[in-house]
This record gives C-alpha cells, structure tokens and sequence, in this order.
C-alpha cells in the first residue's frame, strides 16, 4: 500500500488536550484525518514520523475526542462552539425520542449506480 497524498488542514489549538500544536491532516483519496507532529521525524534514525489515523489518535486519547470533534466541526462548517452545543442538544433530544413506534422501515435505493458502493 503507497503513502497517502496528506493534505494539511491546520494547527490545532490548545484547548485540544494532547493533540494541542499538532497537525490535521486530510487524505483526499480515503476522505480520512489523520494527525501529527508539524515536521515530526524519529529520534533513533531521522526518519520522518508519519501522522496516524485521527481515529487511532482518538482510541488512544479519548479525553480529547469533545475538543477534537468541535474544533474540526466548527472548521469545516464555519460555525462558532455555541451553535455547535446548541445542535447537538438538540440532536441528542431528537434521538432520545425515536421510538420503535415512529421509526419507518429501512427504505431500499435500488442497485448503486455508477461509482456508488454501500
């Protein structure tokens, strides 16, 4: 498997824990974050670092995965903290009242077309 085509995105910010001052990247081909040290490389050998997975990152930092997700959020969409919170009370209020009574049947989309894929 080649070396993914990274690109960065941005620094992240302080309030991010232990991913504070390291990097986020993008694979465009995987639509996949990863994170890393700005110009990291190996003590033993010199070697470049690669960034690893943001998934990863997260599964050995969960602390960070709040901070994580609303800082990269708020990037991607514009929007401030506050209004991030405010959906997601209401995303969790809507979920909470989903019941097996108002929940409709899986609806079927027919053959994927062209490059589609589920």
């Amino acid at each position: 498997m080649s070396e993914p085509n990274l690109i960065r995105l941005c620094k992240l910010p302080p309030d991010v824990g232990p991913a504070a001052g390291r990097e986020l990247y993008l694979d465009p081909e995987a639509l996949t974050f990863f994170v890393g040290e700005p110009a990291a490389t190996s003590e033993a050998n010199g070697a470049p670092v690669p960034p690893v997975a943001l998934a990863e990152f997260l599964a050995a930092h969960p602390e960070t995965r709040d901070a994580v997700r609303t800082f990269v959020i708020g990037r991607m969409t514009g929007q401030p903290k506050a209004f991030q919170d405010e959906n997601r009370e209401e995303l969790d209020r809507m979920v909470a009242g989903i019941t097996d009574q108002n929940r409709h049947e899986e609806v079927d989309w027919g053959p994927p077309v062209g490059r589609e894929a589920w």
